[in-house]
């Protein structure tokens, strides 16, 4: 019906666009997901189509007269080529916002994950930038700390020297001698041989030396692309992405004045996503309430919780997979704690259930609810914060 629905739109409103839909699917139980295709490549034509999605879920399921309990709205949208552009989720309840003619209030509690060119393009400036004037800011920071005020003139050499000055020249109509402005008009290959040159005084900052080489050869090829605005595939992304780890991982760790928007934006997005994963649905609470034989019984909460510490442990994997920036460690590690916590208090419960302590076990899951609880408000206040 849902499918129906969407595919012909405009039988139903005067000028509404038709939707070409691919797969509607309920996900996790309680999140209806429609996977559709679109003509547009635009970011914001693209989210308008999600909007209309969205809308027309939340006119269908308002009432919930199918009894699915429903939670959350997703959207994948594809281009033509099968390629996703954009995914897109919202909760129930935020949907209304729709309903209530306030689009723009709306677009501030939806999750999206971008892949259009564009994002990818922007992407890819914005790692660029970072790992540009990480490097440079590293330059300037060890050899005015090792050489004095003169180390430009003294440690940086003539050729790259006078590039830059015939840069700075051509810009601004006069020269200068000031180190720690001209540093920020040398180009790529001109910072890996400043760091080469004085690798002694930088090897702390990368893997090793060749390894160094190569990310900076990498980068220099995917630079000369992004330069001239070429398209930039979800592989160069993936690839400077990498880079940005390896070269600056260290560095910014060093330096907390020097900060990373691509690092924040990436751990906000990664947390985002995994706020999304979900246990492995098993209907325990109908099943156990409704099961008088304690043998059985005992064999639920088994089952159960044994779901729940496997999907704790993926979890855990997941958040302790992403770089974090320095500035968002400690809250970082306070999310990690909690699920930890978690994982012990479902542990306790397994204890108690193979000692034969069915009431204690029981009793315990009150606990462990409790402390749901506290995991679920974290999120939400992570996702009202942060995104």
């Amino acid at each position: 019906m849902i499918k129906i629905g969407l595919e012909n739109q405009s039988l139903f409103s005067a000028g509404s666009k038709n939707i070409p839909v691919t797969k509607i699917e309920l996900l996790n139980v309680d999140t209806i997901s429609a996977t559709i295709v679109t003509e547009f490549s635009r970011i914001n034509d693209v989210k308008m189509e999600v909007a209309t999605v969205i809308g027309f879920f939340n006119g269908f399921f308002r009432n919930d007269h199918l009894h699915l309990k429903i939670a959350n709205y997703a959207v994948s949208i594809l281009d033509v080529n099968g390629e996703e552009l954009l995914y897109a989720i919202c909760s129930k309840s935020n949907a209304e916002l729709l309903g209530k003619s306030n689009a723009l209030d709306w677009l501030r509690t939806v999750y999206f994950q971008e892949n259009t060119s564009d994002y990818r393009l922007q992407r890819a400036k914005l790692i660029i930038s970072e790992i540009e004037n990480g490097l440079r800011f590293a330059i300037k920071e060890v050899l005015m700390n090792v050489y004095g005020e003169n180390w430009w003139l003294d440690k940086i050499d003539e050729k790259i020297r006078s590039s830059v000055d015939d840069v700075y020249l051509s810009q601004f109509g006069e020269t200068i001698s000031q180190g720690n402005i001209l540093i920020d008009y040398t180009f790529t290959m001109h910072t890996k041989k400043n760091i080469l040159v004085h690798w002694k005084e930088f090897s702390k900052f990368f893997i090793s030396k060749r390894d160094f080489e190569s990310q900076v050869e990498k980068l220099n090829l995917i630079r000369r692309e992004e330069a001239h605005n070429r398209p930039i595939t979800l592989l160069n992304i993936i690839d400077l992405e990498e880079i940005h780890q390896r070269l600056l991982a260290k560095l910014l760790d060093i330096y907390p004045s020097l900060t990373s928007m691509y690092m924040v934006e990436n751990w906000r997005i990664k947390i985002s996503s995994i706020s999304l994963v979900r246990p492995k649905t098993d209907n325990f609470s109908e099943r156990f309430s409704n099961e008088t034989n304690d043998v059985v019984k005992i064999k639920l909460i088994i089952e159960h919780t044994e779901n729940l510490i496997s999907y704790i442990n993926e979890v855990i994997t997941l958040l302790n997979s992403i770089p974090v920036p320095p500035q968002k460690s400690g809250r970082h590690k306070t999310l990690v704690g909690l699920y930890e916590t978690h994982r012990e208090l479902e542990e306790e419960i397994l204890v108690n259930i193979h000692g034969n302590k069915l009431a204690a076990a029981v009793a315990f899951q009150g606990k462990v609810a409790s402390h749901d609880l506290i995991i679920k408000e974290f999120i939400n206040d992570f996702l009202n914060q942060e995104i």
